[in-house]
């Protein structure tokens, strides 16, 4: 929900791609959050086979609980690094989302079977 911002409609393909995440996923947590009044879907205006999704006014203020909850986190972190710092942590941290979403993506339609490392 925290991607939505107040006043902002995204399609669902949008928010998907915000937070690197898989469409089919986006769309179930949709559903849920649908039901719970949290968030209002319907036809996109210029394309009619696309959802637009933006915060209901229960979202908004569930949303806003959500990030003022956070914020000593956030102050706790922001106290702890230096301006570069922070700046470098958040570049690498969207450089290791970009690349698992491109890993994601390229792997979710494999039959691969996983299977754990064990050491002999």
């Amino acid at each position: 929900m925290l991607a939505l911002t107040e006043d902002e409609t995204l399609t669902q393909k949008e928010l998907a791609d915000r937070i690197s995440s898989d469409p089919s996923t986006i769309r179930a947590m949709l559903v849920l959050l649908e039901k719970k009044g949290m968030i209002i879907r319907r036809q996109h205006p210029k394309d009619l086979r696309a959802k637009a999704v933006s915060l209901s006014a229960a979202g908004r203020k569930k949303a806003k609980q959500a990030w003022s909850v956070s914020q000593p986190i956030r102050n706790q972190m922001n106290g702890s690094l230096q301006r570069e710092q922070a700046s470098m942590l958040i570049e690498c941290l969207n450089t290791l989302a970009n690349s698992l979403g491109v890993a994601s993506q390229q792997t979710s339609n494999c039959d691969v079977a996983i299977r754990p490392i064990t050491q002999d």
